[in-house]
């Protein structure tokens, strides 16, 4: 919708801001349509759309589960008491910066429970866990169980040690 200008016509100024959006957001769609990741392409053209999002979604609880019950187990070691203005600090002193930026704890527990996860997924890729159990998916159980027992002993040791 244009502007009126003081002699109720729509200003000139409104239709070129009008004008430039369109055209933005045309060269933005032709963009993202140019750069769309390969497998979309193949999930809509080769096989069966809703197989492929099932896939998809099952193999991000291999990522997904390990990350939360990091997380959770996080919130239950601290009690739900964080310090707000001391979590938005990103400077080397911050008291949430550990070692160069990263928490070794919650990457150590976040790496273990996703290799536990692909071991026992069973999607389009059969782990072999899953393969020895006859194809019984156990990646969301063994992900989170893994994954929060080890960020809460190495968040312990690390603790005690420190």
């Amino acid at each position: 919708m244009r502007s009126k200008a003081p002699g109720g016509r729509p200003s000139s100024r409104s239709a070129v801001v009008t004008g430039m959006r369109s055209t933005a957001a045309g060269r933005c769609g032709v963009t993202v349509l140019a750069w769309a990741p390969r497998p979309s392409l193949y999930a809509l053209l080769v096989s069966d759309f809703l197989d492929t999002v099932g896939n998809v979604l099952q193999l991000t609880v291999v990522l997904l589960g390990p990350s939360t019950a990091v997380y959770a187990t996080d919130i239950v070691l601290r009690r739900n008491r964080y310090d707000g203005i001391a979590l938005g600090d990103e400077s080397r002193t911050g008291p949430f910066w550990y070692t160069g930026g990263f928490n070794w704890a919650g990457v150590l527990a976040l790496a273990s429970g996703v290799a536990v996860s692909a071991l026992c997924v069973d999607t389009v890729y059969t782990g072999p866990v899953a393969a020895a159990l006859g194809g019984v998916d156990l990646a969301l159980p063994t992900g989170l169980v893994v994954s929060s027992a080890a960020y809460a002993l190495l968040t312990r040791r690390i603790h005690v040690t420190a």
